[in-house]
């Protein structure tokens, strides 16, 4: 937020300040409204591909991100199994796993149609 001020007075400067801290004080003792189930679902998707990545079992993890990816594009969790799967396919080539990183960005290409 951008607050223009045309005044020269000090005073009067500083009690806008108060009254901006006020306003953001308030605002922030406002309940935000629980998660949708939805969000929260996605949420617990999201950890459990990455549960999968951490426990080794790629696969796993690759099929819960692109569950993610394909049928979630527009949420934030959609947008971070994208990037993970970007991660695993950099990871495979980096290891030497050409045949796997090449499958993953193949499929991956195939989400611009989505």
């Amino acid at each position: 937020m951008t607050i223009e001020i045309v005044n020269d007075n000090p005073r009067e400067i500083s009690d806008i300040r108060v009254t901006i801290a006020e306003v953001e004080m308030i605002t922030s003792t406002v309940p935000k409204a629980p998660p949708s189930l939805a969000s929260q679902v996605l949420s617990r998707l999201l950890r459990m591909g990455d549960d999968y990545h951490r426990n080794q079992s790629p696969h796993q993890a690759i099929e819960v991100y692109f569950q993610l990816a394909e049928n979630h594009d527009e949420t934030l969790e959609g947008k971070e199994a994208l990037s993970r799967l970007m991660g695993i396919a950099d990871e495979y080539q980096r290891t030497g796993n050409s045949h796997m990183a090449r499958s993953l960005y193949d499929r991956l290409m195939t989400l611009e149609d989505v």
